[in-house]
């Protein structure tokens, strides 16, 4: 008599899957190899996204191909379903998935994990219609565009011989939020000093921390690395606005706890991820 595989599901790309996937090789290859266990990936992208890298390709260091690694040569022994779980039924033991064509597909299991990872926090009034954020691919690609559409903007004016001031927030001063800061403040520099026509220009970054220090998160015997990154921010001419909060997010800039708002030609949130 036949015995049907025993179906394993990890929905989702993202780390806890790639672990959960290679625990399960290192485990249960001979069943694999056997076909008595199958693998199945429900996700709608093409690519697992390394986030290290993030502020670095950003700016052009890194190029993006080294933050992205194909599903298909991660997961080799699983099948890819390219799409998105939209409902479990624990009782039959399905999922319904959207697939990325437009078709529908119901696919059983007999363990499922659901590891569909994180997305930036929308916490704050405006975020989502007028800040650029870091998490989702989309938003990655549109906030890098959107620094290199600024940049080149105010070299052409200069070279029209027509001044131009560009004001660039960062919110957030966690690990993301000083990367991305210190990074786009090294670009400018290093553009400034390639480009003629943008050494005239009034570039400038504010660097917007809630908290009263630099990298909250890390213990108080750290305290050499806050030190050391709030120097490496200073040398680049970022300023760094503590203990203030973002209420709201507009087009044209951000108000602040303090009653204050600030102009801004472009707003980088890294205020934290939700589940």
């Amino acid at each position: 008599m036949y015995n049907s595989p025993k179906q394993i599901v990890l929905v989702g790309g993202g780390y806890a899957s790639v672990w959960a996937y290679r625990s399960i090789i290192d485990e249960l290859l001979l069943e694999m190899m056997t076909g008595q266990i199958e693998i199945k990936i429900i996700c709608p992208d093409e690519y697992h996204v390394f986030h290290g890298w993030t502020a670095e390709c950003l700016v052009g260091i890194l190029g993006d191909q080294n933050r992205l690694s194909r599903l298909t040569e991660i997961f080799k022994y699983a099948e890819l379903i390219k799409g998105k779980a939209v409902y479990i039924d624990p009782e039959s033991k399905t999922i319904d998935v959207a697939l990325s064509s437009g078709a529908k597909r119901l696919v059983s299991y007999d363990q499922v994990l659901l590891a569909t990872g994180s997305a930036d926090s929308a916490a704050v009034t405006g975020i989502e219609q007028h800040a650029f954020r870091l998490k989702s691919e989309e938003s990655y690609l549109a906030t890098k565009l959107q620094i290199k559409f600024l940049l080149e903007k105010a070299a052409d004016l200069n070279r029209l011989k027509t001044k131009k001031t560009i004001r660039f927030i960062v919110a957030g001063c966690g690990f993301t939020g000083l990367e991305v800061a210190s990074n786009l403040g090294e670009l400018i520099r290093v553009l400034k000093r390639q480009y003629p026509s943008l050494q005239n220009a009034d570039i400038f970054i504010y660097l917007i921390n809630s908290k009263k220090n630099l990298l909250s998160e890390l213990p108080s015997e750290f305290n050499r690395i806050r030190k050391y990154s709030e120097k490496i921010l200073i040398k680049y001419g970022i300023e760094i606005i503590n203990q203030i909060k973002i209420i709201r997010f507009t087009d044209h800039g951000v108000f602040l706890s303090d009653g204050r708002f600030m102009e801004s030609d472009m707003v980088i949130s890294t205020i934290g991820q939700v589940r």
